[in-house]
């Protein structure tokens, strides 16, 4: 109560803060006033808003402050005494944000015993806005240290609205911060409770700070050393192609290793070795918590083969090809160093290894064996287009390392061929490779070819045949057969057989009928020009040996309808030597193998196959002979270096196919009958009957007509020393002794027809040759012409003798 007696109520302070209590009776000096501030007044609350006391007692009691209730100190004990020192100071409400960077040594992202604070790094702060933030003393808040501890804190912040908050951020361009957090990185954000867990390079509050006095000290940072990691993909490459496909799975339980720059093993970042590691279900591998490397410098993996679950995870298996892509697709080998930068954080996931199955190939090389000894020589061409086949150890196609079956290859240009991919084989079996002669690309490239002999000197250079399978091991990858060759010839043929003393004159060879040496045989081919053998080289004259053989050989094959030609060369000395005295016998008699050609001869053989020839070409020889007896006989001449011909194309008394006239020997007998037609001088019948001496070439005329070409029937001889012109006679002879031989004997006959003896000494003259066609018993006589050229050794055989048809020609004579 004042001194009036009033009640002293309540006071506000004026508009310049100030206030008073008056009239307040004196007190003892040992007691005093208490002053307090109503804060449950609306207008205290109003002028109060956002305030909260300063701090007290910080001065003199005269401008200090006091909190919500200030004691009078001063004596009011007398009359007028006073007390101005009890003041009240405000500040606006204010709140703080911090707490803790730290060493996260396990990289767990919390905080945990023993890891301690990170001194030096500084921090800023921002307002919701996103704008520098004013104190509540009006003053821009400026960045913060961390202290010796990691600790830090943002004070005298004002207050938020609730849902409101304030912003950390590590200044990473400031100097210190870089000094401190020198080779370290962020660990894990949000790994546990905020106030230990840690937060990335930026931290908003989450606490109201509505508040004043609201603090929000879970603003931590950890920080652990910087790592790297390599690693990726180990994988099954299905298509073999070294990139990583769709639908190409990974292989799981490959045990790798890691080794640093100096191929040692990697210690990590929290001081341990770093331990193989196996790839996952699908085929994944990490090395992790490494530390970083400068510029340049790489870490090595490797797969470790020696492990058993290597071994089994990669069991027939191997490596694909590599560098075919993109690092992060493609396969490397059997280990890889990385090639990114890891001197900071980061990673290099490229380091892939691809596997395929285990595979071997066979092949090699199909040529044209020029000298014929089944040996690849130099100079030897390959020939290209031949497809081959391949198949497995039962026979049946093979199916590649892919799952594809493995089809036909053609040699290339060079003549080369390989099948590749292929399974291995169990130690023991193999592999075949066959020349697929029904396709046309080989057909194309092997015409005229024949397989050259197999097996004649090193497996790697000598040749096979049609088919040929594998020797070498293939149980393991990479093994390879290159041994499979294939050499081909031309096809070669050969022709000949023998010439031979007939000594029968049978125009067969018989027994001890012996061979004739020295008779000089030439070849042609189908166009009648020499021939070129399978060496290249001309294909010159043969000579036959002491047994009458001769052979041409290495002939290249023909097609079966042509034929090559032997000749005997007759202006040969060695021939002339060895047929002088000898006339060709009978031709083509018997069989082709037995019987004599004349003096050339074509193959019949099909000679289109290598190795096939004919060695049916003989030629048979006769003794020269002007006169004879024996029993009746016939033969034909062959026409070796000899021509018989007649102006119309007919031939007489003598052809390459046997035609021969009919002659009589002095002191033979014989009856031959025939018929001829054609045009005559006369028309002759009857019986004429030479007397010893007798009449020289007498005719009676009897039935028949004188006509050209009306038979007659006549019995003709010659008397002594008569003459009568060959050309005249036609019709059927019995009996009769003609001579188409340029000199001869004429024979003269008596008494009854059909008995010719020796007569003296005449002639007949060639004169013209008959026309018409007859037959005889043995003997042919045919011929439409008039006039006959002989040349040397036409002969005609008859009872046994000899006669020859125009004069021989002496030796050397032309």
């Amino acid at each position: 109560t004042d001194v009036f007696g009033e009640q002293v109520g309540t006071v506000y302070t004026d508009d310049t803060g100030a206030y008073a209590f008056n009239n307040l009776p004196a007190i003892a000096p040992n007691e005093s006033y208490a002053v307090s501030i109503v804060y449950t007044d609306a207008s205290t609350q109003q002028a109060l808003a956002g305030l909260v006391p300063t701090l007290s007692g910080q001065g003199d009691s005269a401008f200090d402050s006091s909190t919500d209730v200030a004691v009078s100190e001063a004596d009011l004990s007398f009359d007028q005494a006073s007390d101005t020192g009890l003041d009240f100071g405000f500040v606006p409400a204010s709140v703080s944000v911090g707490d803790y960077v730290w060493l996260d040594d396990n990289r767990n992202g919390l905080q945990d015993d023993g890891e301690e604070g990170i001194a030096g790094v500084v921090l800023t702060i921002s307002g919701p806005d996103g704008q520098p933030v004013m104190d509540i003393f009006g003053d821009e808040v400026g960045p913060v240290t961390t202290d010796a501890n990691g600790a830090y804190l943002f004070t005298n912040l004002p207050t938020l609205p609730s849902g409101e908050s304030y912003t950390v951020a590590i200044d990473y361009g400031d100097a210190s911060t870089e000094a401190a957090l020198s080779g370290l990185i962020s660990s894990p954000a949000g790994a546990g409770a905020s106030d230990v867990d840690s937060s990335t390079d930026s931290a908003s509050t989450t606490a109201n700070l509505s508040s004043d006095g609201a603090a929000d000290l879970t603003l931590d940072f950890g920080f652990t050393v910087q790592a790297v990691s390599v690693g990726d993909l180990v994988w099954l490459d299905a298509n073999g192609d070294g990139i990583q496909g769709a639908g190409e799975d990974g292989i799981e339980g490959v045990v790798l290793t890691l080794s640093g720059p100096d191929g040692r093993p990697v210690i990590d970042i929290f001081g341990n070795e770093v331990a193989p590691v196996t790839t996952d279900a699908d085929g994944m591998y990490e090395f992790i918590n490494l530390p970083t490397l400068p510029s340049g410098e790489s870490y090595t993996v490797a797969i470790d083969y020696d492990d058993v679950s290597t071994q089994a995870a990669l069991n027939d298996l191997v490596p694909t090809p590599s560098g075919r892509g993109d690092a992060d697709e493609d396969s490397s080998t059997d280990s890889a160093s990385t090639e990114t930068d890891l001197s900071s954080e980061g990673s290099d996931l490229t380091l892939d290894f691809g596997f395929v199955p285990a595979s071997v190939s066979v092949g090699n090389y199909i040529w044209l064996d020029l000298d014929r000894d089944g040996i690849q020589d130099a100079g030897e061409d390959g020939i290209e287009g031949v497809v081959l086949t391949l198949s497995g150890p039962d026979g049946r196609p093979v199916i590649d390392i892919f799952g594809n079956e493995v089809t036909s290859v053609t040699t290339d240009e060079d003549g080369f061929y390989a099948f590749v991919n292929l399974p291995t084989l169990a130690v023991g079996e193999s592999y075949t490779v066959t020349i697929d002669y029904d396709a046309a690309s080989t057909r194309a490239a092997l015409t005229g070819l024949t397989p050259a002999a197999a097996g004649a000197g090193d497996i790697a250079e000598d040749s096979s045949l049609d088919s040929v399978s594998t020797t070498v091991d293939l149980s393991t990858d990479g093994a390879s057969d290159s041994t499979l060759d294939f050499g081909f010839m031309t096809a070669a043929v050969s022709v000949g057989d023998r010439v031979w003393f007939d000594s029968n004159g049978n125009g067969r060879q018989d027994v001890g009928e012996s061979g004739i040496e020295g008779v000089v045989l030439l070849l042609t081919g189908p166009d009648g020009k020499p021939v070129t053998d399978v060496f290249g080289e001309m294909v010159g004259a043969v000579t036959t040996d002491a047994n009458g053989m001769y052979v041409f050989e290495n002939l290249p094959s023909l097609p079966a309808s042509q034929s090559y030609t032997v000749t005997i060369d007759l202006t040969a000395a060695s021939t002339q030597d060895a047929l002088d005295g000898f006339v060709p016998t009978l031709s083509q008699i018997g069989s082709s193998d037995r019987d004599s050609s004349s003096g050339s001869a074509s193959s019949n053989a099909d000679l289109s196959q290598d190795g096939s020839s004919d060695l049916t070409l003989d030629f048979g020889f006769a003794v020269q002979s002007a006169t004879g007896g024996g029993s009746e006989n016939s033969t034909t001449t062959t026409t070796t270096g000899m021509t018989t011909s007649d102006t119309d194309g007919g031939t007489n008394g003598g052809g390459a196919d046997g035609g021969a006239a009919a002659s009589s020997a002095t002191g033979g007998a014989a009856t031959n009958s025939g018929s001829s037609s054609g045009s005559s001088s006369g028309t002759n019948s009857g019986t004429n009957s030479g007397s010893d001496g007798g009449s020289s070439g007498a005719r009676s005329s009897g039935a028949g007509s004188s006509s050209a070409g009306t038979a007659g029937n006549a019995t003709r001889a010659s008397g002594s020393g008569g003459s009568t012109p060959l050309g005249q006679v036609t019709g059927n002879t019995s009996n009769a002794a003609a001579s188409v031989a340029g000199s001869t004997r004429s024979a003269s006959s008596t008494g009854g027809s059909g008995s010719a003896r020796t007569g003296t000494s005449g002639s007949v003259s060639l004169g013209a040759a008959p026309s018409g066609s007859g037959s005889r018993s043995n003997m042919a006589m045919t011929g439409t012409g008039v006039a006959t050229s002989l040349t040397v050794g036409v002969i005609l055989l008859f009872a046994g003798g000899v006669l020859v048809l125009g004069q021989r020609r002496r030796r050397g004579e032309r």
